[in-house]
């Protein structure tokens, strides 16, 4: 698989070498090309030693930069011909559509084109409409497979995307933030002898006005930090100093230490200023002559930041899916001042663009816009389908089903559980006894925690504890967390369990867990007298 997904990504360079060239020439995007291939050699190269994301790791990271510079592409395309074919908007509708199934962040973008174009062709142009509406549904088109994934696996077309956005950005980033923030006592004005009246609905002084000091001001500051985090990680990936040394002292400089004071080697803010103004140059430069579409990288590159800022992460895996833009960019700008240094005739230099104005065909009777759609759609219901023909994909048992498998099979309860206390345990709403496939097991002690988020399965907890992920017959998965007070020693990923417990927030409390494979082997909870829900604290 790992060597498949190598072989994909391996486009990537390429993609970037035709970025260049339909931006700018043939020169400038292998330039831009061998400099994204070196950063990935050097991400390989340094795995070992530090912690960075790679094409040999099963990350969603350069899956998303390749949907990315397909984005990037294919909105070009469409933008430096915005009088030829209807095709062009559907095809690049289609592909932010493709991006954002893999990474949600690409919503951003999605109102930066929809101004860029409005404002730049024109609002009062019948043409600019017609094509946005395309894009649009498009875009819309393409997320409608997997919305029908989500209605039958969970009844709510909308769940994996208000899921992640509520769950992750809102609950585990941007809600402990604001609660954890110390409110700010502000001292009411002194008393006059001006009488004011009430205003109907309104609190006092301290309550109004001591929210957005304290706990807002947090928020903007945490958010604001992310996001110039990300740009100076990203600046920083180009050239920030005048001497050439092996890669091993390279990640040891100091400014890709968590604790770094701005400090650089000596000579180093000459040739950071120097860098950092080639993009800048070579942005200049191909806006002279293509307008709006030398943006297109640049607001891929704004509206992904945007999107981390926001859901407050930074620098690391976060920053791979856009570390293409700004060598793109430089590498522009340092060809255009070779270009203006040497004096060379811009039209010697193999400045060989695709016509826009012309149809590409593959033959007579085969459209390339007509192959991109179909490939696109393919690609949308992909995910769905196989999901929907995962074996698990079917009705769960019921309560006294899956009892009535546990007898067949022999499972012999442990002391202070029979089969009537059990039968009478399944009449409650509120538990748990279901066939389950345990994903993920771990036992930890007291304190010990992932970054699962407070309150989650996988968060520190004031006992022993072995948890797990769950999942159902109906392919629905949840956390389970069972008390213990001995090592766990035997639990095999995936293994496929009788699950006894309650339902719970943030996970559910299992009473016992007894293996399907291993004839009376159980485990379980200490302590329970009596099976009802709630369960007393361990």
């Amino acid at each position: 698989m790992i060597m498949l997904q190598k072989a994909v990504l391996a486009v990537i360079p390429g993609l970037v070498f035709l970025i260049g060239l339909r931006l700018y020439n043939r020169p400038a995007g292998a330039m831009a090309g061998l400099l994204v291939l070196f950063i990935q050699m050097n991400n390989l190269a340094t795995a070992p030693n530090i912690q960075s994301t790679n094409v040999s790791m099963t990350m969603s990271e350069p899956w998303t930069a390749l949907s990315l510079l397909f984005c990037c592409l294919a909105i070009i395309n469409w933008w430096e011909n915005p009088a030829g074919s209807l095709w062009l908007p559907a095809l690049a509708g289609g592909a932010v559509g493709l991006a954002v199934l893999i990474r949600l962040n690409i919503m951003v973008l999605i109102p930066l084109v929809i101004f860029i174009w409005l404002f730049f062709s024109g609002m009062k142009k019948k043409r600019t409409w017609i094509s946005l509406v395309i894009f649009s549904l498009c875009f819309a088109g393409t997320l409608v497979p997997w919305g029908i994934r989500n209605q039958v696996v969970f009844d709510d077309a909308f769940k994996s995307y208000m899921s992640k956005a509520r769950g992750v950005i809102f609950k585990h980033r941007i809600k402990p933030v604001i609660s954890e923030s110390p409110s700010v006592e502000i001292t009411p004005p002194p008393i006059t002898d001006v009488a004011i009246p009430p205003v109907e609905g309104a609190g006092t002084s301290t309550e109004k006005e001591s929210l957005f000091p304290s706990r807002y001001a947090a928020l903007i500051d945490q958010m604001v930090h992310s996001g110039f985090h990300n740009l100076v990680t990203v600046g920083m990936a180009l050239p920030v100093s005048p001497y050439h040394t092996s890669l091993d002292q390279t990640i040891r400089l100091p400014y890709w230490d968590q604790e770094w004071d701005g400090k650089l080697v000596e000579g180093g803010w000459i040739i950071l200023s120097f860098s950092l103004l080639m993009p800048v140059v070579g942005l200049s430069r191909v806006w002279n002559e293509r307008q709006i579409v030398s943006l297109v990288p640049g607001l891929i590159l704004v509206s992904y930041l945007g999107a981390n800022t926001v859901s407050m992460v930074s620098g690391g895996r976060y920053i791979v899916p856009v570390d293409w833009v700004l060598p793109l960019y430089y590498s522009l700008g340092l060809w255009a001042v070779t270009t203006f240094v040497l004096e060379l005739d811009q039209g010697e230099i193999s400045n060989i663009r695709v016509d826009p104005r012309k149809e590409v065909h593959v033959s007579k009777w085969i459209n390339l816009h007509h192959v991109g759609i179909i490939l696109i759609i393919g690609l949308a219901c992909l995910p769905a389908v196989l999901g929907l023909m995962n074996p698990l994909a079917q009705n769960s048992l019921t309560k006294s089903e899956v009892i009535s498998t546990m007898k067949t099979n022999g499972l012999e309860l442990p002391a202070g559980m029979n089969w009537d206390t059990l039968e009478e345990f399944a009449q409650d709403d509120e538990s748990i006894i279901m066939q389950v496939k345990a994903m993920f097991p771990r036992w930890m002690k007291t304190g010990e925690g992932d970054t699962g988020g407070a309150g989650s399965a996988f968060s520190p907890l004031p006992f022993d504890h072995l948890s797990f992920v769950a999942i159902d017959k109906a392919s629905k998965q949840f956390d389970v967390v069972l008390p213990v007070n001995e090592k766990i020693s035997y639990m095999p990923d995936a293994s496929m369990v009788y699950l006894v417990g309650c339902k719970g927030e943030g996970y559910n409390d299992a009473v016992a867990i007894a293996f399907q494979e291993a004839e009376s082997f159980i485990y379980v909870r200490p302590g329970i007298i009596n099976l009802s829900c709630p369960l007393p604290k361990p």
